[in-house]
Formats: C-alpha cells, structure tokens, sequence
C-alpha cells in the first residue's frame, strides 16, 4: 500500500521500520509499470486489462467481495484494488471507459465517481517471460541435480514443481519465499 502511495503519488514520503525496509520490494519504475490505469474517455482492450489483471495476482470471480478479486459482466469491470476501501466499477461502451464509480459491496450502490483510476499489482513479484523463467529453472536443477543427496533431490525437485505451477498459473502468492 506504501508502495502504491508513492508510485501514485498520494504521499511526498512514507515512514517505515527497519523490518520493513528489508523485505524484497521491486523498484518503483518497476511497480509503476504494472499499475493498471484507466481513465475516461480513453480506449482500452478489456482482454488485454483481463490478462494483466491476471498476471497481477487479481482473482477472476463472479461478485467482487474483497481486495484482490475482479469481475467481467459484458462491458462492464469490477475491480477491489488493494489500498482501496471500496470497489470500482468501470464501464466500457465498445472499448471505451464510460464512467468510474466507487460503490458499496453490500447492495452494489454507487459511491464516489472518478474521472480516473489506478488499479495497484495484487503481488511484488513481477515477470515478463514465465516460460523463459521455466525454462532456467529446469536447466538450473539439472546442472545441481547430481551434486546433492537423494533427501535434498527430492526437495528440490518439489520447490521446483511448485514454482513452475505458479509461473505457468501466473499464481504469484508465497513466490517471493522462492527469489
């Protein structure tokens, strides 16, 4: 949410613990990049905001209830981002962003209209080639295959499995235990 603040400029400055400090955190250009943005007027592929919104650790679901999760119903994109109370809800005619409303999840009213938006990464980790990725990890066990015990072979082999499932589900949640 800090990280969010500064690369949307909401805050001059954030104050934090040295704990915090030390956590792996992308760079802010870094961040900046996967923020999703939409404005009024302007065109957008709402497939494309769909597989972004999925790289981005956001949950496809029917009825947005928490942060973290989107919904698509014809033209229209519910969306909780993390570091908002409230929900929004663009709507699009053909490619194009009609209007942006804040609303309430228990009865789905209208809250707040916004002239623009910024949707925030539902993950720090960020990748741009998952098959790439992959593709290193399997070249990398089989070069450290033969130098460990059985034990540790097969522990490794296991982290591998897991992380590839998520690169290939763009399933980022606990991957950062993994970098």
């Amino acid at each position: 949410s800090s990280l969010y603040n500064i690369a949307t400029e909401k805050v001059d400055a954030v104050i934090i613990s040295p704990k915090v400090l030390m956590q792996k955190v992308p760079s802010l250009l870094g961040f900046k990049k996967h923020l999703v943005s939409l404005e009024i007027g302007k065109e957008y592929n709402l497939s494309d905001i769909k597989k972004t919104l999925i790289e981005t650790n956001y949950q496809k679901v029917e009825m947005v209830e928490s942060q973290g999760q989107f919904a698509i119903r014809g033209d229209i994109l519910d969306i909780f981002s993390l570091g908002e109370e409230l929900p929004f809800r663009i709507e699009f005619f053909c490619n194009q962003v009609e209007s942006i409303n804040s609303f309430n999840i228990q009865n789905y009213s209208k809250a707040v209209n916004y002239p623009k938006v910024s949707i925030c990464p539902n993950t720090l980790v960020f990748t741009e080639n998952n098959s790439q990725i992959i593709e290193e990890l399997d070249k990398n066990f089989r070069l450290v295959q033969n130098k460990v015990d059985s034990d540790n072979h097969a522990r490794l082999k296991t982290i591998l499995e897991e992380v590839k499932f998520k690169l290939e589900n763009y399933s980022y949640s606990g991957i950062e235990n993994y970098v």
